[in-house]
């Protein structure tokens, strides 16, 4: 099982996830003193206050520890605010249709930061439109910034569809394969039925390619990346085939020794998983359910949002806090979130007895983060290794193979989504998976 380092989890979930515009403003460009010398005086002045916070963020993230990931999700939303507060503040004295075009990327990153979505979208296109730069220098600039932007709309559609034919004319591989996933991902927001002619873009690039060059980690990776995606996209679709026949053309290509093949296995089992019965989730122990409780009915007319964790994921943390809040909200309207973990025969680098344990686990989730919904404690596995959880009846029936791994199941018990990692921003796909389960009738 995947556990998530400190620092990683820390940057991508208590800071960086805490809103959507603190990923704005770590996504932020560096320019040099010199450079910010030399821009726009009012333009200048929101570079320097963009520049001294994403300063703020990375010295915070080297030093965080485990205790202090409550703190930092505060911060960074403290800090996310002060930022867009700010950044509206200085944006009113430029005059952006004055800004030169070399300073566009800049004026962007202020334009996020506020969150002026319409005013960056218009300097994204004008940065498309300048064909005195390079391309390189043009795709660069787009790509990040328009990756940032959420839920993607029509217009960051056909962005992303200039931008990767950019890629195109580069003749960098990997490069043209990550900006084929972005494209796909933002057009299947937008029209789901095209993303697979989307991805299949990809096809030719990897035919083009040596064994060698197809075989490298970089270019796997990317390959990885748009087989997951297409391979949910399918099963969420209810059009599998889609999905297979993808995956079947990529294997061919790739080998049936890469390096990502156990994880195409796997995606075929998550995929298989959507639209098909949630299996039971079962433990001797739960805590937040009346005494004796084996279980919860996923069939009895509630949405319900599964969490696998352990005490000792640090990226599952940032999930507690507002997974609690939704709770509260949604419950009256039938949601409810359910936690499956177990033990570890320990407990914070202390060994434990399961009466130690489950004791600690209950002074953990339930009085420190005050979780308020039911929580499955297994048994441990044979070594008591969390790497080992994944050998657990619950997790096998899921397919866990890392944490946070989220199931959202719908009124009638049926799986209709699966992915890992938590995203609290309000503009999170989850969350509007969620909301619209809730409108459906039971």
């Amino acid at each position: 099982m995947r556990m998530i380092s400190i620092r990683t989890a820390v940057l991508l979930g208590a800071i960086g996830l805490a809103l959507g515009l603190a990923v704005r403003v770590a996504a932020a460009q560096q320019v040099s003193n010199a450079d910010r010398a030399a821009a726009p005086a009012p333009l200048a002045r929101c570079l320097d206050t963009v520049g001294k916070i994403r300063a703020v963020h990375k010295g915070i993230a080297n030093k965080l520890d485990t205790a202090e990931v409550a703190a930092a999700v505060r911060w960074g939303e403290a800090q996310a605010r002060l930022a867009q507060q700010t950044a509206v503040g200085c944006l009113r004295a430029v005059a952006v249709d004055r800004v030169p075009a070399v300073w566009l990327p800049e004026l962007a990153d202020v334009q996020l930061v506020a969150d002026d979505r319409p005013g960056a979208l218009a300097t994204l296109r004008r940065i498309a439109d300048d064909r005195t730069e390079p391309a390189a220098g043009r795709h660069a600039a787009l790509r990040g910034r328009l990756t940032s932007i959420r839920p993607a709309d029509a217009a960051t559609v056909a962005l992303l569809r200039r931008t990767a034919a950019l890629a195109d004319t580069l003749g960098d591989a990997v490069v043209r394969l990550n900006d084929y996933s972005a494209l796909a991902g933002a057009t299947r927001v937008v029209d789901s039925l095209q993303v697979y002619a989307v991805a299949a873009r990809a096809i030719p690039v990897l035919a083009a390619l040596s064994d060698s060059a197809r075989r490298s980690a970089a270019v796997e990776r990317a390959v990885a990346m748009l087989v997951s995606d297409v391979t949910r996209w399918a099963a969420e679709d209810k059009e599998p085939s889609r999905g297979n026949g993808f995956t079947a053309r990529v294997m061919a290509l790739m080998g049936s020794d890469a390096a990502f093949v156990d994880q195409v296995a796997m995606l075929y089992d998550l995929a298989a998983m959507v639209g098909a019965p949630a299996p039971p989730i079962r433990a001797p122990r739960w805590f937040n359910l009346p005494a004796g409780a084996s279980g919860v009915d996923l069939a009895d007319g509630q949405v319900t949002l599964v969490e696998f964790t352990g005490w000792w994921c640090v990226g599952c943390k940032v999930s507690y806090a507002p997974l609690q809040a939704l709770y509260e909200k949604l419950g009256a309207r039938g949601f409810r979130v359910v936690f499956a973990t177990g033990l570890y025969g320990g407990f914070e680098g202390r060994a434990a007895t399961p009466e130690q344990e489950i004791a600690a686990d209950r002074g953990y989730f339930v009085e420190h983060y005050g979780l308020r919904f039911p929580i499955a404690i297994a048994d441990a596995s044979r070594s008591g290794l969390a790497s080992e959880y994944v050998s657990g009846p619950n997790s096998r029936a899921y397919f866990v193979n890392g944490v946070p791994h989220f199931v959202l199941i719908d009124r009638h018990g049926v799986v209709r989504r699966v992915w890992i990692g938590w995203d609290p921003s309000p503009d999170s796909p989850a969350l509007a998976a969620i909301e619209q389960l809730l409108q459906e009738s039971t």
